[in-house]
């Protein structure tokens, strides 16, 4: 990519299993350069004892990706990446040796206080078209043996994700717009937006949890 490099951004997000939906106090590193085929680090640190750190990856356009989870003082090799947690200093960070110019995007880092493990496993619809006023469903299925909840968030462009509900039930609702159902046989969500507007245009994904 030449002198340029390539550019790595890194923005905050944090999924808490106690207290669902509240955001949790982290500090992460806003923007990072490399050039290709250098190496690059990703710091991230916290405030509160957490049970588990975890890292995920979103491509420019694409769908969050997860990369791990920690839940002890370590330093692992997962495929290209290597993600390391301190529980003393709480801090944690995902290393590469060699970038390339694919590894341009956003990297999360997440906390969770409770034994929950977040699932990556997720198939959801990638796009969907509705006129103003109209309602508007979009679509998620999770594999998972273990389940415990699962999350919507809407991300509008260039922002952080937000939380928008969490089911574990049968049905949740958020505000006048927002609801969405749960089939536990089937494995699937369903987020339904009514009314829509031209202010709910955004990325929507689900996130699943499992114990």
């Amino acid at each position: 990519m030449g002198p340029l490099g390539t550019r790595i951004a890194a923005l905050l997000l944090a999924l808490t299993a106690g207290v669902l939906g509240q955001k949790e106090p982290v500090s992460q590193d806003r923007s990072v350069l490399a050039k290709e085929g250098g190496p690059i680090q990703l710091n991230c640190s916290y405030r509160e004892t957490a049970a588990s750190v975890h890292w995920y990856k979103q491509s420019p356009g694409g769908q969050m990706e997860f990369l791990a989870i920690l839940h002890r003082t370590t330093s692992e090799l997962r495929g290209r990446f290597v993600v390391s947690l301190n529980t003393a200093s709480r801090t944690t960070s995902v290393y590469l040796n060699r970038t390339r110019l694919g590894d341009a995007a956003v990297y999360f880092c997440a906390m969770s206080h409770s034994g929950v493990r977040c699932q990556d496993k997720v198939n959801q619809s990638l796009l969907v078209f509705t006129r103003e006023g109209e309602t508007s469903t979009i679509a998620c299925k999770y594999e998972t043996s273990n389940f415990y909840g699962l999350q919507w968030y809407r991300q509008f462009p260039g922002e952080r994700p937000t939380h928008l509900l969490t089911i574990a039930g049968k049905e949740a609702r958020e505000g006048p717009n927002f609801s969405a159902d749960l089939d536990k046989v089937e494995k699937s969500s369903r987020l339904n937006i009514t009314g829509v507007q031209r202010r709910d245009a955004a990325t929507y994904f689900c996130a699943v949890e499992a114990q």
